[in-house]
């Protein structure tokens, strides 16, 4: 028996174009190495698409994979993970359910979750949805596990969540689930969620997390730098997870100190240091607190030109800033410290009625309603008084 495990393909995730269309190719690459591998089944442990209502597009697109599936008759099993369930319950999975590419194995009935047997290996396979912020924690809660854990056979448990007991320190403060809430006796637990890439043996079987079909974020990106899933053997009475990579482009990750330099600074580092970007996804990082300027003096589109032949040029300045201004003491007021700051950073910038102006401004959208004035009336008088602050026909 050999089966493939994904998880977090998160398709339709990445707003930059050349992104989302590698995030795609990554989860079609995954799908033809497991085709080529003739596996008996795909697992999905959630997070097929990156929200509930994908683009029409990113429909398509899977739409014309899974129905290839279907038409070579390999089963995809999933569940519902955090983002493609809606909490009304309605996920787009039902209406892939329901034209037949994947088989949805959480099912309910009586309140006891069932369990369905694949029709080619006999295995038997169910599990359980995640939801946003780990709020399915309660439905392990209130599991009635026992007709689980007595079924007969090779048993697969899908799960959506972070297990607490199994969790890195990036996740510390992540809510999740405990080893405990799992139903005990089967044999394989194709986790997802946590996009990291872990295996270990719980009772007589093996928990798994076979990593995202492909990095979500920049971060990332500068860590996992590609995506992953697993091809899972049954071997001597055991499932064996073999991780495969889908290292599609390069990433060239750079992160640069700002401390103590002027942007200007920074920029003759970052050309004089980054070299064979050409196709490749760069990645810049700028932090530390430049010791004159602000971060919008660096020229972000300077570098943006420079790098344009890098299959995608991406920047982090979170935690970038500058050396920040301290007002004096004799500021006692929003008013006070908003004209000590025009006339610090300002006023040397500026023709003296245009440092007039920019105080009469300040000045005028302090103002509040006047006792008993209707709102609209507000808004108009403000209105009039700008006009004529700027000299504009009212």
């Amino acid at each position: 028996m050999r089966f493939a495990h994904l998880s977090d393909c998160h398709l339709g995730s990445w707003k930059h174009p050349a992104l989302r269309s590698l995030n795609l190719q990554s989860f079609q690459t995954a799908i033809e190495k497991s085709v080529a591998l003739d596996v008996d089944f795909i697992l999905i442990s959630g997070d097929l698409f990156d929200t509930a209502l994908p683009s029409l597009d990113t429909l398509k697109e899977a739409t014309t994979i899974l129905k290839g599936l279907h038409m070579k008759n390999i089963p995809v099993y999933v569940i519902p993970g955090s983002h493609d369930y809606a909490p009304s319950g309605k996920t787009i999975l039902d209406v892939f359910a329901e034209a037949g590419f994947v088989t949805n194995v959480m099912r309910f009935h009586d309140d006891k979750l069932q369990i369905l047997s694949d029709p080619k290996t006999g295995i038997k396979i169910t599990g359980m949805n995640g939801k946003k912020g780990g709020l399915e924690s309660f439905t392990y809660s209130t599991l009635q596990k026992d007709h689980l854990e007595q079924e007969p056979g090779l048993k697969i448990f899908l799960f959506h969540s972070l297990i607490h007991e199994l969790k890195p320190t990036s996740f510390q403060h992540a809510d999740g689930i405990s080893l405990e809430d799992l139903p005990k006796g089967f044999h394989y637990y194709a986790g997802g969620h946590p996009h990291m890439i872990y295996s270990a043996p719980f009772g007589n079987g093996i928990v798994a997390y076979p990593g995202p079909i492909f990095p979500n974020n920049f971060q990332e990106l500068e860590t996992l730098q590609h995506g992953s899933f697993y091809i899972v053997e049954f071997t001597d009475g055991k499932f064996l997870p073999k991780s495969i990579s889908l290292p599609l482009v390069h990433v060239s990750s750079y992160s640069f100190s700002a401390e103590g330099k002027t942007s200007q600074d920074v920029e003759r580092e970052i050309l004089s240091t980054i070299v064979n970007w050409k196709g490749k996804i760069l990645l810049l990082r700028i932090h530390g607190c430049l010791c004159q300027g602000k971060p919008s003096d660096l020229s972000f589109l300077k570098l943006q030109r420079y790098f344009q032949d890098a299959f995608v040029f991406l920047r982090n300045t979170a935690q970038l800033t500058s050396k920040e201004y301290l007002l004096s003491d004799s500021v006692s007021g929003l008013v006070q410290a908003e004209d000590e700051l025009v006339q610090a950073f300002l006023q040397p910038f500026l023709f003296p009625q245009e440092y007039t102006l920019t105080q009469s401004l300040i000045h005028l959208l302090d103002q509040e309603k006047k006792e008993g004035e209707r709102n609209l009336d507000f808004d108009q008088r403000l209105l009039r008084e700008a006009a004529t602050a700027l000299s504009l026909p009212l």
